[in-house]
């Protein structure tokens, strides 16, 4: 609350609370006297003007001590300021240091009689260059500071500092406006929230500049693989450029390119060297120098660990299935072993000896029993890497659904999602002659639970069961009683004859009239029809009624020259199971295969749904003529798609490992355009290497870790060394052969640190070597890419930061150094805190109060010449005594009696203590 005493002075009552407080207190002031209040007023009217008296003391006090509670401030305008210059001294203002030097000088000469000033510089920290004075004798900036950062928001803070009590204060910020770290706007927010102005006089100009924005490198390599190196470089302006490629300080290429304006990203391959930590750098030289404002962020390195050449295996039924994918591999470095599935490894400790794992074009049912569950283990538990190619025989085509393998994928092997799916009808005709007893019948039952379970709720399915005649065990039902069906189907048993034809026309019966998008039959039986039927006519007539049959051959004794002329005429498919373990398989690859739109031919271009490591070097991709239709997991990441938004490429992690899943095939069927072409070295190259498991980094475990903004720590652990300390050092090389050697000190129980200093930028490798019993050593090593410092990574004048900082900081955005010392906007305003006073004035007060009820202090009135002569002569004057109490008023004696008995009372004790 602020109350006006004149048009230059107020006061500030900050608590203004406690005021409410001072009519509580004075009416319990007057509650608790009102019995004195009584009393004098029977004594007469000197009385009154006693006691009156006495309460306006005591209430004057309460106020005193009510105002000092209140924070009662006086305050006062004061016309004169304190202005603060805070130059930025990195290295983006460095080429004209001069300039802002200038400025400074040229604001001090103007600045106002009774203003103070003071200098600030600023860069990665904040240092006072000159305290603030009258007259402060600057003339050029002499503190250094290191120069690869900018932190603003740290100078605004110093500044604000020192602005002194009963200042105007204003902050004037001499920079570019890039800045690193901090936060310059909210710094500038905070002084003006203190009353103290921000305003910015932005120098330096845009300059066109040239600099390397990214450098990206596969982490791992493997002996006799090409790499891409891809560096993200930016322009000012279209330039001639010539880059330059090092590996451990040998130049390996050298090409000059033309750069557009703005920014883009140049890919180069890179053959990959001997095994171990090689150090690669990239310098980029403009061939007009005026269009490269800073040679600083003209390089950048990075480091790849190379191992020995990986193992993959591919398992394809065919080698020819396999097609473009052991030559690209191969190409990256990668020791191919093709295989069919019956050659594939029996056990996990098999299944490690390979970095990564390929099914091509395979089916579920090819693969030996228990491989699905061994190639899951090897991947989300061992770490391994594994990629399915598509083709008629893979995905959902192949029997994957519900499986390991489906699991391990990043993708499910239905279509879901795509608007209206076509309405299904499906009839089972299932054998269940004698022949079928045992195993296979129980296996034909799981076979026919796991395709209805393919179906979607508006879909319908019939099950029938023969023996010499056709049996009913469900005839069609919707999908919505799934477990009427179940319960059917777990009722069939085997016994009897075989009678294919009446089977069928049964079954082709059943769907003839059924309005459904799909009308499929899928007939199991192992073995020859006991009687001839007119197999082509009914066959026909099932064409004419759009309803296609698929057939199941179990075992060697089925006819399976009737069965595939059957499943041929009637456009489905012919499957041979051999095992009776793979019937189940069968049945849900060919129930997906009839009933979703699996198999997609036509040309189409693949488009990029992402970015990362697996396009790497690829700008743009040849055409393919088909893929089978999955529909990607959750979590999955989709690489590349197709124009219907089906994923072509997709990768994650599952459990420890990766796996790819690369829906078209490897065969001219439909990636012809790929063969021979570069195109597909490079994808397989990073699908290698993104796949491939990480390698260890020797015996001890090296990593260099960030160390604040610029710095970077040194560390090593060895956990099995962790209750004795050993001697342990570093020796860390850099670009152009610098050297570097260093002891690690104890951080921990097994681990060791030590901090290095911000180091040129490019790429080093650290070699640490421990000390252990009898003179062994151990080893282990690491790399790491040190960037050039942030302050180079923009470039020119940031206007948009600058308007900010002064709109934040309730200033102006200045256009000469004169404007820096104008007169303040807001005059200072010094405070008084009364306080102090009002609490001395109510000490003071205090024994006056205190004197006024103690003492007989004479009437003014009596002392007045004539009232006291009028007085003596009525015999009227005023009595002057004390104030009565009201016990005393109550008993009415006399002064005279209360004297002498007093007397009389101080005379006995007396005698009492003789």
């Amino acid at each position: 609350m602020n109350v006006p005493l004149s048009p230059q002075s107020s006061v500030l009552i900050t608590d203004a609370w406690w005021l409410l407080a001072l009519p509580l207190l004075a009416g319990l002031l007057v509650v608790a006297r009102l019995p004195w209040w009584r009393a004098a007023r029977q004594a007469g009217r000197p009385a009154m003007h006693q006691e009156g008296r006495r309460l306006a003391f005591r209430f004057v006090w309460l106020a005193l001590l009510v105002l000092a509670l209140a924070g009662a401030t006086l305050n006062r305008p004061l016309h004169r300021q304190a202005i603060i210059f805070v130059t930025d001294t990195s290295a983006s203002v460095a080429p004209i240091r001069d300039q802002t030097e200038g400025i400074v000088r040229a604001a001090l000469t103007q600045l106002p009689a009774g203003d103070m000033a003071g200098v600030v510089a600023v860069a990665d920290s904040a240092r006072v260059e000159e305290m603030i004075a009258e007259s402060p004798a600057f003339s050029r900036l002499s503190t250094v500071l290191p120069v690869g950062a900018s932190d603003l928001a740290a100078g605004l803070r110093l500044a604000g500092a020192m602005v002194p009590e009963g200042y105007s204060g204003r902050v004037v910020l001499i920079s570019d406006g890039r800045q690193t770290r901090g936060d310059a706007v909210a710094a500038a927010r905070e002084l003006m929230a203190r009353d103290v102005t921000v305003d910015v006089l932005p120098v330096g100009a845009d300059s066109a500049d040239v600099r390397l924005e990214h450098l990206g490198l596969p982490e791992t390599a493997y002996r006799g693989e090409v790499s891409t190196l891809l560096a993200r470089l930016y322009a000012g302006q279209a330039t001639e450029v010539t880059i330059r490629v090092y590996g451990d300080d040998a130049l390996l290429l050298e090409r000059s390119v033309a750069l557009r304006s703005g920014r883009q990203e140049l890919a180069f391959p890179l053959p990959v060297g001997e095994p171990g930590l090689h150090r690669y750098r990239i310098d980029v030289s403009a061939a007009d120098p005026t269009a490269d404002a800073s040679r600083v962020n003209n390089v950048l390195g990075a480091v790849q660990r190379v191992a020995g050449p990986p193992k993959v295996l591919v398992v394809a039924t065919d080698p020819a299935a396999a097609g473009l994918l052991p030559a690209a591999l191969q190409a990256s470095g990668a020791e191919v072993t093709v295989t069919n599935p019956a050659s594939m490894p029996a056990d996990l400790a098999g299944w490690s000896r390979y970095a990564a794992a390929v099914l091509a074009d395979i089916r579920a049912e090819s693969l030996p029993s228990g491989a699905m569950d061994l190639i899951e283990q090897y991947v989300r538990d061992l770490g391994r890497g594994l990629v399915m190619t598509g083709g008629p025989d893979s995905f959902g085509p192949g029997g994957y659904a519900d499986t390991p393998v489906e699991r391990t994928l990043p993708v499910y092997m239905d279509v879901r999602g795509r608007g209206r799916q076509p309405q299904v009808a499906l009839a089972l005709v299932v054998d269940k002659s004698g022949s079928m007893g045992g195993t296979k019948i129980e296996l034909a039952k799981e076979a026919a639970v796991r395709s209805i379970g393919l179906l979607r709720p508006d879909d319908r399915a019939a099950i029938l069961a023969f023996d010499s005649v056709p049996q009913w065990v469900a005839p069609l039902t919707p999908l919505t009683e799934r477990s009427r069906l179940e319960q059917a189907i777990g009722s069939i048993y085997a016994g009897g004859g075989t009678e294919i034809y009446p089977a069928l026309a049964a079954g082709f019966a059943a769907l003839r009239d059924v309005e459904a998008d799909v009308k499929h039959v899928i007939l199991m039986t192992d073995g020859h029809s006991g009687s001839d039927g007119d197999y082509a006519g009914l066959l026909e007539q099932m064409r004419a009624a759009r309803v296609s049959l698929s057939t199941v051959a179990v075992g060697g004794d089925a006819d399976g020259t009737l069965l595939q002329a059957m499943a041929r005429i009637g456009r489905g498919r012919y499957h041979f199971a051999d095992d009776p373990a793979s019937i189940p398989q069968i049945f849900a690859r060919e129930t997906i295969m009839a009933t979703r739109s699996i198999l997609v031919d036509a040309r189409f271009y693949p488009a990029a749904a992402s970015s990362g490591p697996l396009l790497r070097g690829m700008s743009a991709v040849p055409p393919l003529d088909g893929y089978v239709a999955v529909t990607p997991k959750e979590r999955a990441e989709v690489v590349l798609v197709s124009p219907e938004g089906d994923p072509v490429l997709a990768a994650w992690q599952y459990g420890i490992g990766r796996a790819i899943a690369w829906t078209p095939d490897l065969t001219n069927r439909w990636s012809g355009a790929w063969i021979d072409n570069p195109t597909a070295t490079s994808l397989w190259g990073n699908v290698l290497s993104w796949l491939l498991p990480p390698q260890e980094d020797g015996e001890l475990a090296v990593r260099v870790e960030a160390e604040g903004d610029d710095g970077f720590a040194v560390v090593a652990e060895n956990r099995a060394g962790w209750d004795q300390v050993r001697p342990t050092r570093a020796a860390i090389l850099g670009p152009n052969g610098a050297r570097q050697e260093l002891e690690l000190a104890p951080g921990g129980p097994g681990r060791y640190r030590a901090q290095v200093e911000p180091p040129e930028p490019g790429a080093y490798v650290v070699r640490v070597t421990q000390t252990i019993d009898d003179g062994a050593e151990l080893h282990g090593e690491a790399g790491w890419a040190a960037p050039y410092p942030p302050e180079y990574r923009e470039t020119g004048r940031d206007q948009a930061l600058v308007t900010r900082m002064a709109a934040a900081g309730g200033g102006r955005v200045l256009r000469e150094p004169g404007e820096a010392v104008r007169p303040a906007d807001r005059p200072a305003v010094a405070r008084w805190p009364l306080a102090p006073l009002l609490l001395i004035l109510a000490a003071l007060l205090w024994p006056l109060e205190i004197a006024s009820r103690r003492l007989i202090l004479p009437s003014v009135a009596t002392r007045l010449p004539f009232r006291r002569h009028q007085a003596q002569a009525t015999g009227s004057g005023p009595k002057l005594t004390a104030a009565p109490r009201p016990s005393e008023v109550a008993a009415k004696t006399p002064p005279a009696q209360t004297a002498e008995r007093l007397l009389e009372r101080k005379r006995s004790f007396r005698a009492r203590r003789k």
